[in-house]
Parts: C-alpha cells; sequence; structure tokens
C-alpha cells in the first residue's frame, strides 16, 4: 500500500513510518523544510514538500497514495 503520514519525523510518526515500511508499504511523508526532508529520504521514505497550512499543496501527493 502507498501511504501519506505527516509527522513523520516526529516521536509518534517516526514510530508509525517505522512500522508501515516494517509491513512492506511505500510510504511518502510531509517534509516542511529542507532538514525534514533530508531526514526522511534518509529513513526509507520520499519527502513530499508541503505545510498543513496550506491544504492545496497536498492535493496531489494525495491523490498518488492509497
Amino acid at each position: 500500500m502507498k501511504v501519506f503520514l505527516t509527522g513523520a519525523t516526529g516521536y509518534i510518526g517516526s514510530a508509525v513510518a517505522e512500522a508501515l515500511l516494517a509491513g512492506g508499504h511505500t510510504v511518502a511523508a510531509l517534509a516542511r523544510s529542507p532538514e525534514a526532508e533530508q531526514t526522511i529520504r534518509d529513513g526509507g521514505m520520499t519527502p513530499v514538500p508541503g505545510d498543513l497550512k496550506h491544504p492545496a499543496s497536498l492535493a496531489s501527493p494525495m491523490h498518488a497514495v492509497d
């Protein structure tokens, strides 16, 4: 399953991301900064630049996941 995850660099989100990846899922994760993009990449996920304050920035990435 392809999953879009917000908060993947946080305490709970990173645990969720680990569980999803361990389960064989593909994870695209919201990245609000270049540092977060690198952390997400290093964690085996695909970073998606965007901001929760601008929901339109998330529309396209969310259509590409299950």
